[in-house]
């Protein structure tokens, strides 16, 4: 009798890498990762899970290992008898699952593209992945490094740091909205008088600040809404009422505006400019307690543009957009406050009781831009009276002139809406009350000779004024010199730095299309006898250079469209689906289409139908085929 042969090194192998034991170890860390992430992504977000977990190499490589778990414990059991069908099925099943589950995260894309109709077709969309872009004045292309910011929040302490030719940058900090601050310094004999002007309310949670500067048609006013204020020369032929100064036409401009209305004081409002210049629309909310009407309609809203008035009842347009019918502007009121008060920074009504009456609503639209000749930015922070204007103070507008003379003494003069004008001495550090409800104003410092310049930083409300981008702080160093800065998403610097031209942007990675996709039209459904929108729709037009192919699709919610289009291309994931993301109330124009490729996703269906199969094989057709009384298993 021959004794058996002793196991080979690949039957080793396999009844190691097969074994049950095995199984269960991958299986209760796959598992134990998957409830770890789902926890991570409640708490925190997606990206983080994502990149700790189902985006790590670790994990990839658990499912590498429990792919060949699953086909060693298959092989294993080679030649297999008739019984085993179902086995064999159900694990190949769930390889197949896995390599395309393998195939989608390495080789797999997602984005978004955001259309314009009537601009030409866009050959490439946006991902989430943000990077770093480096190039110095001796390099011939630029070296671009991954940003993990929302995963790995930087900080001075723990900054990302990255080596290219010889430079160091370093990213200190980000933030979601960086706004634009005027930073003023001490500048010698050139620079101009420059005051701080600080003005505080009850009604506003935090002081609104401003610098002035004297002799700058850009900086020596400021439309800071309880009043336009002012820095003149104190001479004699000074005077309170300036000239409404010059303005050229500019192009079509996106404008949107969130305003706070207060029924006791009519004349004030908070209001914030979140893109574009000041609409310049008035408004009044008015709230009569003792009138039964005024009780159910919430009050009324009063908005006067360009000489024409609107007047609406709150209750019917709550939540909703209203056209503002003949102008380019549209309503939307927000929220009704019965009993308005800030916590914090958050507005909340303290009571169901009417009794201090308010509104929080939205002005939004596109107009032609005016470029001023003596105006800057003016976004951030805004508190405005009835009636602001982008003009200088003229009769029954709010107005704060602030003369200084050669020798440094200030004075004011004030207007206003509801009181006699007053006038007096300012003495630096204190606070005078220019006669607008409860505001308190203070010049809290001043600078001889000013030089000027605008710097980017963290947006603070009230003071800062939005750039509408987020940011990073960067450090840039290079032989013993360091300069620190912070840059917006999508606006390259170029800094100077060791004797060498160093140049860092921001962004967002970007994935080449072979094909071009325009939007033709958006379509707003709204349902009967309201401005609710009930659904919306795309007509995009997808252009194929190659093959001079012409396509136009329709998206709408839970509709996509794919191209390359063809039977079968969705099942199949090898073509870019299309699916409607977003789009902008303001905007009709403009459309947002989330992008997705998935190149294993036809592996996962099969795999899925596999398994379905192997199951239904082991649990219904196995007794039939048991192997037969002596077959050996």
């Amino acid at each position: 009798m021959t004794e058996p042969e002793p196991p080979s090194v690949a039957q080793h192998f396999l009844e190691f890498f097969g074994s049950l034991k095995l199984a269960m170890l991958l299986l209760a860390i796959l598992i134990g990762a998957s409830i770890v992430g789902t926890i991570v992504e409640s708490r925190f977000d997606a990206a983080v899970a994502q990149a700790y977990i189902y985006d790590s190499s670790w994990f990839i490589a658990w499912l590498v290992l429990l792919c060949m778990n699953l086909i060693c414990s298959a092989l294993v059991r080679y030649p297999w008898k008739p019984h085993l069908t179902g086995f064999v099925i159900t694990h190949a099943g769930i390889v197949t699952v896995l390599i395309g589950a393998i195939i989608g995260r390495i080789w797999g894309v997602e984005g978004n593209v955001t259309l314009f109709k009537g601009e030409e077709p866009l050959n490439y969309i946006v991902t989430r992945q943000k990077l770093l872009e480096i190039r110095t004045s001796e390099m011939k292309e630029s070296s671009f490094q991954a940003l993990p910011i929302e995963v790995h929040a930087p900080s001075p302490e723990k900054p990302l740091s990255f080596d290219v030719n010889g430079v160091k940058v370093s990213v200190l900090g980000s933030a979601e909205e960086l706004g634009t601050k005027t930073v003023v310094e001490e500048g010698g004999e050139d620079g101009s008088p420059a005051l701080h002007v600080v003005m505080q309310s009850a009604m506003v949670p935090k002081p609104i600040e401003q610098w002035l500067v004297l002799g700058d048609a850009e900086r020596n006013r400021a439309d800071l809404g309880p009043a336009v204020i002012q820095l003149a020369a104190d001479t004699p032929t000074a005077s309170p009422k300036p000239e409404r100064p010059g303005s050229l036409p500019g192009p079509l401009q996106t404008a949107r505006e969130l305003r706070f209305a207060f029924a006791k004081m009519p004349e004030m409002g908070i209001t914030r400019s979140v893109e574009g210049q000041p609409t310049g629309i008035e408004a009044v909310y008015r709230f009569d307690r003792s009138a039964q009407t005024h009780q159910k309609s919430h009050g009324m809203l009063e908005l006067e543009v360009d000489g024409k008035r609107f007047e609406f009842p709150v209750a019917p347009i709550l939540g909703k957009s209203t056209p503002l019918k003949g102008t380019p502007w549209t309503l939307k009121v927000l929220k009704y406050f019965a009993d308005f008060r800030m916590s914090g920074k958050e507005p909340m009504s303290v009571s169901e009781e009417p009794n201090n009456p308010a509104l929080m609503f939205e002005i939004a639209g596109k107009t032609a831009g005016r470029l001023s000749a003596s105006l800057g930015g003016n976004a951030g922070m805004l508190i405005h009276g009835h009636g602001q204007q982008q003009q200088p103070s003229v009769p029954g507008k709010n107005s704060l002139m602030i003369f200084r003379n050669p020798a440094g003494r200030l004075r004011f003069e004030a207007t206003s809406q509801r009181h006699e004008p007053r006038s007096g001495n300012i003495e630096p550090g204190q606070e005078f009350l220019p006669g607008w409800a409860d505001w308190k104003v203070k010049i809290d410092k001043q600078v001889a000779a000013a030089v000027v310049h605008e710097e980017l930083a963290p947006l603070s409300e009230g003071i800062f004024r939005p750039a509408g981008m987020a940011g990073i702080q960067v450090r840039v160093e290079k032989g013993g010199e360091s300069v620190t800065q912070w840059i917006g998403m999508a606006s390259p610097v170029h800094l100077r730095v060791g004797g060498e031209s160093v140049h860092v942007s921001f962004g967002q990675r970007s994935h080449p299309l072979s094909f071009g996709v325009a939007l033709e039209d958006f379509e707003v459904e709204r349902d009967e006898g309201t401005q609710s929108p009930a659904g919306f729709k795309s007509r995009v037009r997808f252009v194929d250079p190659g093959s001079k192919t012409v396509v136009e699709r329709e998206i709408w919610m839970n509709h996509p469209a794919n191209f390359p289009d063809f039977p079968g291309a969705g099942l199949l994931g090898t073509s870019y689906k299309f699916s409607q993301a977003s789009w902008n109330p303001n905007d009709l124009n403009q459309t947002t289409l989330q992008v997705l490729r998935d190149p294993g996703w036809s592996l996962k269906w099969i795999g899925s139908l596999m398994v379905c199969g192997g199951i239904f094989t082991m649990f219904y057709i196995k007794p039939y085929m048991a192997p037969r009384e002596g077959e050996k298993s």
